[in-house]
């Protein structure tokens, strides 16, 4: 696949933003962000197919993306970027993992035109976080 890397597509004001977005999601306190669990990770697949991720991701809804700003402003900017109209868009998933936690390799899904991530942390070499 095309992958395109842009540094600093987010500024450090947007990162700490939704890293701190991230702890209200995870708190369970926000309305517009709903914890979801993969099939991959729940035990509705087969044993093989259980094992390929561990990782928990929240999805916001589109109230919640247009009633932050800075979400919004990173949406739009991303479809910009990708060309991709904003109304063809899938809602902004936040993935979260722990120590420990994974997600192996796999490709998105087939009607996907395109797949935007945005790294909000670093990690040292050889502590995960390849894609």
């Amino acid at each position: 696949p095309l992958i395109i890397y842009f540094d600093n597509f987010a500024d450090q004001n947007e990162t700490d933003h939704v890293l701190g977005l991230l702890d209200v999601c995870r708190s369970g306190e926000w309305d517009s962000c709903k914890s979801v669990r993969s099939k991959l990770a729940s035990g509705k697949e087969s044993k093989l197919m259980k094992n390929m991720r561990n990782s928990t991701s929240f999805q916001l809804t589109v109230e919640g993306e247009v009633e932050d700003a800075i979400v919004e402003s990173l949406v739009k900017r991303a479809h910009a970027t990708a060309r991709h109209p904003i109304n063809a868009g899938e809602g902004v998933q936040i993935a979260y993992y722990e120590k420990g936690d994974y997600y192996e390799f796999h490709h998105d899904a087939l009607g996907r035109r395109a797949t935007f991530l945005l790294y909000l942390n670093t990690l040292e070499p050889g502590d995960g976080g390849e894609t």
